[in-house]
């Protein structure tokens, strides 16, 4: 009785379809009509209007309209929640993580702009992210602790943080940065979080209800890894692999979006100690992190840590 239950709860989810970039995407047709079936589409933009509209081909009229975190006010929030709330999708573009945190935190007692998102997300309608805004609808991104001014009590305490959004995905750690990629995977793998996708370029890592694969679209890359909390974790590139060699500064990870060597490795061997294996048949490296991986990331173990740490500032 239980599982039928349950059956019957998740086929009568209405949320809507989520899809996240880095860079604006145009999507296909046949995704940007399932997004926005008919009627009007609002694009809710911090900055300039972005490159291209993801949701042209829907066939469905535009409503834009900009956003200014540094004058932010009640009146503000009513005429960004009314376009909301009369729109069949909602695409958010520009600005940073720290923009849409001003845009969607406490205005009056209850910040009905951001509920006014959630609430459309699981009424059905879609809703599009763009970069910073992409990464706050997310479940976590990456912060410094100098952008927030969130000062290091302990001077051991990572610098990068994982901060939480909207979480219209909340399993979701996400990245659009490509110059942060390693702090952002380490943090990802610190703070014990299962799933972490990076996306580099125009591509948009499309989120289906009831669905735990990703639907990938434009000529863009992404790495998914997933952590399987201990120091092991599976990454799969979103793109065929690269047949060129990477660039001589290629990090740890954007090495693992070129094809492996011969024997299976990366063309150019990972640093810190992690051994990195394809598997063919699954279309994925497999990671090992060795025992003296000690980067935010993984820790090494007990006895080898530079003495006692009491209250460890996270």
């Amino acid at each position: 009785m239980l599982p039928a239950l349950l059956f019957l709860l998740a086929a009568e989810d209405p949320r809507g379809i989520v899809a996240l970039m880095a860079q604006p995407v145009e999507l296909s047709e046949p995704l940007a009509q399932r997004m926005a079936a008919g009627g009007t589409h609002a694009l809710l933009h911090v900055g300039a209007l972005p490159e291209c509209d993801p949701l042209l081909r829907s066939g469905t009229a535009i409503e834009a309209l900009q956003l200014d975190p540094q004058s932010w006010d009640m009146a503000a929030e009513a005429r960004a929640l009314a376009l909301v709330e009369r729109c069949e999708a909602v695409v958010l573009s520009g600005g940073t993580w720290i923009d849409w945190w001003i845009l969607t935190r406490e205005v009056t007692h209850k910040n009905r702009f951001a509920q006014g998102l959630l609430r459309a997300q699981r009424s059905g309608r879609s809703v599009v992210g763009i970069g910073g805004a992409a990464e706050h609808l997310s479940g976590q991104a990456l912060l410094l602790r100098s952008e927030i001014r969130r000062p290091r009590r302990n001077a051991r305490a990572d610098e990068a943080l994982l901060a939480g959004g909207l979480a219209l995905v909340p399993e979701l750690a996400l990245c659009t940065q490509s110059a942060r990629v390693e702090d952002f995977f380490e943090a990802a793998r610190s703070a014990g979080h299962s799933r972490a996708v990076w996306l580099e370029g125009a591509i948009a890592c499309v989120v289906l209800p009831g669905e735990r694969d990703f639907v990938w679209e434009g000529p863009g890359q992404a790495l998914r890894v997933d952590f399987d909390g201990s120091r092991r974790a599976q990454v799969l590139p979103a793109r065929a692999l690269d047949p060129r060699p990477p660039p001589a500064e290629a990090s740890v990870w954007s090495l693992l979006l070129h094809a492996p060597g011969p024997d299976g490795r990366p063309a150019q061997a990972p640093p810190r100690e992690i051994e990195a294996r394809w598997n063919a048949r699954q279309s994925l490296w497999e990671l090992q992190f060795g025992p003296a991986y000690a980067p935010r990331g993984l820790r090494p173990p007990a006895e080898s840590r530079p003495g006692p740490r009491s209250q460890r500032d996270r």
